[in-house]
C-alpha cells in the first residue's frame, strides 16, 4: 500500500517571493522547496505520492502546480488557490480543471489571513 502525504508546498522564490517567509523566526524555511526536497525528506517512510497544496493566493501558482503534477509521478493531486468572491468563480474554476494537470485539481482553498475583516 501506498502512503500519501496529504499537504505538502513547494516554492521557487526566484519566480514567486514569499513576504510571509520574512520574519526572522521563519529563516529556517527561508529557501526554495521543490519536489526533489520532498523526495528526499519522504525517502524511506513509505510515502509515495502526495498532494500539493497552494501556498499564495494566485490563480498563476495554482496552473503552475497542476502543470507540475501532470509531469509527476508522485504528485496524486493538487488543491489550488482561487478566489471564491469572485462572479466568473465557475469559469475560473472550468478554466483550471481544463488546464494541463486539471483532472488532478481536487480542492480549492481561498486564503483569508491577509483579507481585511
Amino acid at each position: 500500500m501506498t502512503r500519501i502525504d496529504a499537504h505538502h508546498h513547494l516554492w521557487d522564490l526566484s519566480v514567486r517571493p514569499q513576504t510571509w517567509l520574512d520574519p526572522p523566526e521563519m529563516a529556517p524555511i527561508r529557501r526554495d522547496f521543490a519536489l526533489s526536497d520532498h523526495a528526499s525528506a519522504t525517502a524511506g517512510t513509505g510515502i509515495g505520492r502526495s498532494v500539493l497544496v497552494q501556498v499564495l493566493g494566485d490563480a498563476e501558482e495554482t496552473r503552475e502546480f497542476l502543470a507540475l503534477a501532470a509531469r509527476s509521478q508522485t504528485i496524486a493531486a493538487v488543491v489550488g488557490w482561487a478566489d471564491l468572491t469572485r462572479p466568473d468563480l465557475a469559469d475560473e474554476l472550468a478554466a483550471l480543471a481544463a488546464s494541463p494537470g486539471g483532472a488532478l485539481l481536487r480542492g480549492i482553498r481561498h486564503l483569508v489571513q491577509g483579507e481585511s475583516d
